[in-house]
């Protein structure tokens, strides 16, 4: 730390506090450096060349920056291919990493969809027939609920009605007896 400092810090300009004092600060005199509003002078040559310049530093602006405060990957997903036999053998390996993704802080199941469908794509279009995927249970939904998170089992059923029922009101589940009752659908007991 001490060499980087002695290397790498250079010392500008010590500036000391300012406090609020009954005369505030003055504007007109130019000697210090708190002389407010500070006027830039600017060159009024709007040509296309300057602007097209503009541009592309702000680009390359944007772009530093977004590496600069993206944030770093703390895992990766990773697609294996296997056979359905998955038999070990010591010269031919029992599945291929197919696909690679590095996974940050936060991954919706609607996104993992989408790269997962377009894996099974890609394997379609060069005649690999996937006939099972395995999930760990973070991507549980995945096998579970469809793109529109409608359920696809009949767990997934008995749950999803289960919580719409808890949901609703006694007096709606009341009132839905009682026009049911009166339709003529339902005998009394």
């Amino acid at each position: 730390m001490v060499t980087y400092r002695k290397t790498c810090v250079e010392f500008l300009c010590e500036i000391p506090s300012i406090k609020c004092t009954s005369n505030g600060i003055s504007q007109t005199t130019t000697e210090t450096p708190y002389v407010f509003p500070l006027h830039v002078h600017r060159e009024n040559e709007e040509t296309e060349s300057n602007i097209e310049i503009v541009l592309t530093e702000s680009v390359y602006d944007i772009k530093e920056s977004s590496q600069i405060c993206r944030r770093k990957a703390r895992e990766v997903l990773v697609w294996l291919l296997s056979d359905s036999d998955r038999q070990w053998h010591p010269e031919m390996p029992n599945s291929v990493p197919i696909a690679y993704v590095m996974k940050g802080y936060s991954l919706s199941t609607n996104i993992m969809r989408s790269m997962h469908d377009n894996i099974l794509e890609v394997c379609s279009s060069y005649g690999i027939n996937v006939i099972c995927s395995c999930f760990d249970g973070q991507w549980v939904k995945l096998g579970t609920r469809n793109g529109e998170n409608k359920p696809m089992t009949l767990l997934q059923l008995q749950e999803h009605v289960w919580e719409k029922a808890k949901k609703t009101s006694r007096e709606h589940i009341l009132n839905a007896f009682v026009s049911y009752r009166s339709s003529g659908k339902l005998k009394p007991i």
